[in-house]
């Protein structure tokens, strides 16, 4: 799993998929990460969880005030998606499922 690392205000955090922040991810939203759609609420949602799951000990941010961060400093928002985006070319497809013959 790569790891990026990204500063908001004036502090580093470390970004990594990790099952802590899959897990955080759940119980905030009640949704698996396969239920992810590409809303903003959804992506941002995510984002705080893993800066939250990644960094337990100095990223000390509620929601909310992670959301003020986010519009003083939107161009770390972009960072994420890219960083989502390079995650994603790099699984694999989900295998088709296969049609049953019929006679």
């Amino acid at each position: 799993m790569e790891k990026i690392k990204i500063t908001i205000a004036g502090t580093e955090f470390k970004i990594a998929q990790s099952f802590r922040a899959l897990m955080m991810f759940e119980e905030l939203t009640g949704k698996t990460v396969n239920q992810i759609n590409e809303s903003v609420a959804d992506i941002l949602k995510l984002f705080y969880c893993i800066l939250k799951g990644n960094n337990l000990t100095t990223f000390e941010y509620t929601f909310e005030s992670f959301l003020d961060l986010i519009d003083e400093q939107p161009e770390v928002f972009t960072v994420f998606t890219e960083y989502l985006q390079e995650q994603a070319k790099g699984q694999p497809a989900q295998p088709a499922q296969k049609k049953s013959k019929q006679k």
